[in-house]
């Protein structure tokens, strides 16, 4: 009987200090991995110099019929786009990564960057904005890339203009 009381209380202060241990060292996390999360796009209205609140990507909604001359259904006269790219990765860590950006219209280049990221945010996020000028009357394709990766989004915001 004391020969078992004895092995029970030695193991019981074993998983005490095994459980202590356990919280107490550090788990090695593998950081996040930074991805691209989407690509947002607003006016830019020339008149006020102000930049939209209205996402003109996906949005089916709108009217961009002659964005340029303020018809339509974005709020005002646009000629410039700007577009914002939603990128994940380890919280409150420096992540460089390479993200080239690139906006086409009718397969010609109106601007192509290349940005490298920072330090992400709390939450893991980091946003990267580009002006991109003279929109508005042609299908844009904006496509942002994770240079030296796989990874890579489109979107094609619908432009139009006419009598």
């Amino acid at each position: 009987m004391k020969k078992t009381t004895l092995y029970l209380i030695t193991g019981l202060l074993l998983a005490g200090t095994a459980k202590a241990l356990a919280e107490s060292t550090p788990a090695t996390t593998v950081p996040k991995p930074v991805s691209i999360n989407s690509i947002k796009a607003y006016p830019f209205y020339n008149f006020t110099g102000k930049i939209g609140t209205i996402n003109l990507i996906d949005n089916p909604k709108l009217s961009l019929w002659n964005s340029i001359t303020g018809d339509g259904s974005i709020g005002g006269t646009s000629n410039d786009t700007m577009a914002v790219v939603d990128i994940s990765g380890p919280a409150m860590q420096y992540a460089p990564k390479k993200i080239q950006i690139t906006a086409l219209v009718q397969g010609k280049t109106l601007v192509q960057r290349t940005f490298s990221t920072s330090v992400f945010d709390a939450q893991g996020r980091y946003y990267i904005p580009l002006l991109i000028n003279d929109t508005g009357c042609q299908p844009l394709t904006i496509t942002a890339q994770l240079v030296d990766a796989k990874q890579k989004i489109s979107k094609t915001i619908p432009f139009a203009c006419g009598e």
